[in-house]
């Protein structure tokens, strides 16, 4: 079997596993899969980062499907080494029992390791870690942040309509600081342009829900 549809495979079992407890179900039935969702958006995005900048295709793919193997929705208030960390040495495990050399494992392990937080920060990164930082901050700006934002709510408490607007206006400025720290030109060309859609959206989404002048029409 292909290595990338036998990571893919392993990712979406591992992230049901999660969702399920996210969601409170033991049935197959899972609402939405969000860690399982937003790793194939990586994936996605990490292929076309690789398109446009370079890098050796293996390691940025292979980082992207594991860059949060080792991640829980119920981790934030847990001691110990953060995600990044745990998610590289599960990698390193994983990708032994696949075809990949050392060299290439070392690369992936640090990629994993180094693409936490969303912040500008002065730690050196190999060309494949900017593009696993890159790509995963990207999935956090524009149409399918929201996408996933919004499917992922429920599983938390009652959603309202205000609530969602503020949520995604205070999320407009965190994820500001994140587009001015992006590593690549290209990624920083297309988070400029999601920051900009972004704003838009949540802008006419509050005008609409209140209707409080001729604008809110959409004419």
């Amino acid at each position: 079997m292909n290595w990338e549809i036998q990571l893919e495979k392993l990712v979406r079992t591992e992230t049901e596993i999660d969702a399920r407890d996210v969601w409170n179900t033991s049935t197959d039935y899972i609402p939405f899969n969000y860690r399982f969702e937003h790793t194939k958006s990586v994936v996605n995005t990490a292929r076309y980062l690789q398109r446009s900048e370079g890098g050796n295709y293996r390691v940025i793919v292979a980082a992207a499907w594991l860059h949060d193997i080792a991640k829980r929705f119920d981790m934030k208030d847990e001691p110990g080494p953060h995600h990044g960390i745990l998610s590289a040495s599960r990698a390193t495990e994983i990708l032994k029992t696949l075809d990949f050399s050392g060299e290439e494992v070392e690369w992936i392990h640090e990629a994993i390791e180094r693409h936490v937080g969303l912040f500008a920060d002065d730690i050196k990164r190999s060309l494949e870690a900017d593009i696993i930082w890159d790509a995963d901050k990207l999935t956090k700006v524009g149409a399918v942040s929201i996408g996933h934002a919004f499917s992922i709510a429920p599983a938390f408490g009652q959603v309202t309509t205000e609530g969602m607007i503020q949520r995604g206006r205070n999320w407009l400025q965190v994820i500001e600081k994140t587009v001015s720290a992006f590593k690549t030109e290209t990624a920083k060309r297309i988070g400029r342009d999601r920051m900009a859609f972004l704003a838009g959206f949540y802008d006419r989404l509050g005008r609409e829900y209140k209707m409080e002048d001729d604008d809110a029409s959409g004419n």
